[in-house]
């Protein structure tokens, strides 16, 4: 007879399953953050950012009260997830300078219609009055 609780297998477990899901969830979240942050892609709606911030906050605080507190972190992952939540929305509301929004498009490209120049305006918050740009815009994606 054969003992099969011995016999190793390369399944991997639900537990470990969960992990890498949240774990490609934190990756991709934080990625897309910091591509927006270092190149010249824009994420235009405020709702995705806040989002994408609350997703890679809330796992990266989860885990690491996890590696320093152990089960007692997974008792506590709600409040957690609500602290960081009220935090990153404060966050959002202090530092929200608005969105750019569109007002003229000065030239588009007649070979590509993706590439424009545009004029765009965005009101800030805590301030009077708007900023102004000219910017060249390249879309992802055609409308």
């Amino acid at each position: 007879m054969t003992d099969k609780t011995n016999k190793k297998t390369n399944k991997l477990t639900s537990w470990e399953m969960g992990f890498l899901g949240w774990f490609l969830i934190f990756t991709i979240s934080t990625s897309v953050i910091v591509i927006e942050r270092f190149t010249p892609v824009y994420i235009n709606s405020f709702y995705i950012r806040l989002g994408l911030y609350i997703i890679s906050a809330s796992l990266l605080t989860f885990w690491i009260g996890w590696i320093l507190f152990g089960y007692k972190a997974v008792q506590k992952r709600r409040a957690i997830f609500v602290i960081v939540i009220a935090i990153s929305l404060l966050k959002a509301y202090l530092t929200w300078e608005g969105d750019w929004k569109t007002q003229t498009i000065l030239y588009t490209n007649q070979n590509d219609d993706c590439k424009t120049i545009e004029f765009q305006m965005r009101g800030d918050w805590f301030a009077f009055g708007y900023k102004k740009r000219i910017v060249e815009r390249k879309k992802s994606f055609r409308s």
